[in-house]
């Protein structure tokens, strides 16, 4: 076999090229700290890179859903304090109108207190959070949930949101609800008073529009804090309702075989104002003040509820942030043993490409002097 001189050059070209391929590979690894740079340093290596991305950035992405939720929860529960704060105070200006030493004069005055009360109570329940979207109003967050009827003759406050709950993904698999709905916690409130006339409920089914449904979502798949999904009618009392016919300013909630009246607190507001207002006899007066203190004492109770409730989700958004924040250290570590390069390794295989590279160059070095001409 006959080996010419070029063939000599183009071989320790090549070899030459190799070790400073070899060599700058590891010089790029030794720059980023990695072992893995593309897909062919170790396909199955890659693969499991890419999964703990993957999970790193779906349980990062629960992990902001859970401070979503935690401020609007926070946010409900400021208002939900304030609105019995608010209730208490009514409840004690309507034990003060009780008393029998108090002339027309002064009950006009609790009247006039008690609707500056029912205002603030409304500006509570129509609160809107930090991204301007009203926290009461169901799924429906763009629409004020609470005002006056202006079809009414008399003043009447109607609830304009729905009864879903906005539900946000915090794991896999896992939702939670980010608020309640106004409906739950103002307007389905149980009433004694016997003016409140109820009727059978129908065979009417829920009439709200769904919010769109979560099917889409799959494991592990992280969800925009603000989509909604169904969770079905919030009640408050963990039934599907249906809807009926009643008076105008009532509702009637179904229950396992039974019936009972529920009215809004603002219009128990608003009818306890007129009592005291509207110069009606001592004893209707008296009447309608010992039905507003039991509906109140019930309003203050789903207001309590309500409250447990949003503690209790609060401390399983604890617990569930605690567990992200593991599994995502878990998975960092995993990505790191298996991704990170080794310093002093890499460091010795660089220099030993290194002098492989010197040894190439001096050996092309030493055949670039072999020549028949250097021995004529």
């Amino acid at each position: 076999m006959r080996i010419s001189t070029a063939t000599l050059r183009e071989t320790g070209i090549i070899n030459m090229m190799s070790r400073q391929v070899e060599m700058n590979d590891t010089q790029e690894k030794i720059a980023s700290g990695l072992q893995l740079l593309k897909p062919s340093d170790d396909p199955a290596a890659m693969a499991q890179v890419l999964d703990y991305k993957a999970s790193i950035a779906a349980n990062t992405q629960y992990q902001k859903n859970i401070s979503a939720i935690e401020l609007r929860l926070n946010n409900e529960d400021t208002a939900l304090d304030s609105a019995s704060n608010i209730l208490n105070r009514v409840r004690e200006l309507t034990l003060t109108g009780l008393n029998a030493s108090y002339n027309g004069s002064d009950r006009e005055a609790i009247g006039r207190e008690i609707h500056e009360m029912t205002q603030a109570l409304m500006d509570i329940a129509n609160t809107k959070n930090h991204s301007g979207d009203y926290i009461f109003s169901g799924s429906k967050s763009d629409t004020k949930p609470f005002d006056f009827d202006s079809s009414s003759t008399v003043p009447t406050v109607v609830y304009q949101g729905d009864r879903y709950q906005t539900r946000i993904q915090i794991g896999p698999g896992i939702f939670m609800a980010a608020s309640h709905s106004g409906f739950s916690i103002f307007e389905n409130i149980p009433t004694s008073d016997p003016a409140v006339n109820t009727v059978k409920p129908t065979s009417t089914t829920e009439t709200d529009a769904l919010p769109p449904t979560d099917t889409a979502v799959t494991e592990g798949e992280p969800v925009d804090p603000l989509a909604p999904v169904t969770e079905g009618v919030d009640s408050g009392d963990g039934v599907t309702e249906t809807d009926t016919t009643v008076s105008e300013t009532v509702t009637t909630t179904t229950t396992t075989g039974t019936e009972k009246a529920t009215r809004s607190i603002f219009n128990t507001l608003l009818k306890l104002e007129n009592a005291f207002t509207g110069n009606l006899p001592l004893e209707e007066v008296n009447q309608i003040a010992n039905y507003a203190l039991q509906d109140l004492d019930a309003s203050l109770n789903s207001l309590s509820d309500a409250r447990v409730d949003v503690g209790a989700r609060l401390n399983t958004l604890d617990h569930q942030g605690s567990l992200l924040e593991k599994f995502i250290l878990d998975s960092r570590q995993n990505l790191s043993d298996v991704q990170d390069a080794d310093y002093a390794e890499v460091i010795s295989r660089f220099n030993l490409h290194q002098t492989a590279l010197q040894a190439s160059q001096q050996a092309y070095t030493k055949v670039q002097g072999l020549s028949l001409f250097n021995y004529l």
